[in-house]
């Protein structure tokens, strides 16, 4: 927590200066970095306003890749503010907008939050869809994190359907590419 609040005290700074001397790409981006923080330390409300905020000047600069992906950081929040209608919209957005820019790594997150719209509706032949399809596109272009979160997520849904040798299959998977990938940093 110490380390957050040093970081959110250095991003205010940024902003007020950045503000100051109206260089809005700078606000944009101590906005958004300000907004994850907040959504790190469980302030859904204020990490809302600040993604908000940069979204809109984002917008208006138009840097498209940073609407793509503030865009789906806004999802991430609306779903769990418990509006998974608005959540769907904001992934959609997100999703094509990475297309357009041909950015995998987006539209694989993007697929991965539309997935857990589906998963809290109840969709589950849905919501594995988009998980699975998440993880290939994650695991092809090499984001090991990305496909750990995309397996622990098939192994939960696996688990809520009653299917734990799959659910158990998933979670394996994952430690074992945890294990590949921390190898050298692992002492055992």
């Amino acid at each position: 927590q110490g380390r957050l609040q040093e970081a959110w005290e250095m991003l205010e700074e940024a902003l007020e200066i950045k503000r100051r001397i109206g260089e809005k790409t700078g606000v944009a981006m101590a906005l958004n970095n300000l907004g994850n923080i907040a959504h790190r330390r469980g302030d859904l409300r204020v990490a809302a306003k600040s993604l908000g905020e940069s979204l809109e000047i984002k917008r208006e600069i138009g840097e498209k890749s940073g609407v793509a992906r503030t865009t789906g950081n806004l999802g991430t929040g609306t779903l769990e503010m418990g509006d998974p209608r608005g959540a769907e919209k904001l992934y959609q957005e997100s999703r094509r907008l990475s297309e357009e820019l041909g950015d995998e790594a987006g539209v694989a997150a993007a697929e991965f939050g539309l997935a857990e719209v589906h998963a809290l509706r109840g969709y589950v032949d849905d919501a594995r869809g988009g998980h699975s399809k998440a993880l290939a596109m994650r695991t092809r272009s090499g984001d090991a994190v990305g496909a750990a979160q995309s397996r622990w997520a098939l192994a939960i849904l696996a688990l809520s359907e009653g299917r734990p040798e799959a659910s158990e299959k998933s979670a394996l998977q994952v430690l074992e590419n945890f294990i590949l990938k921390y190898r050298k940093e692992l002492t055992i």
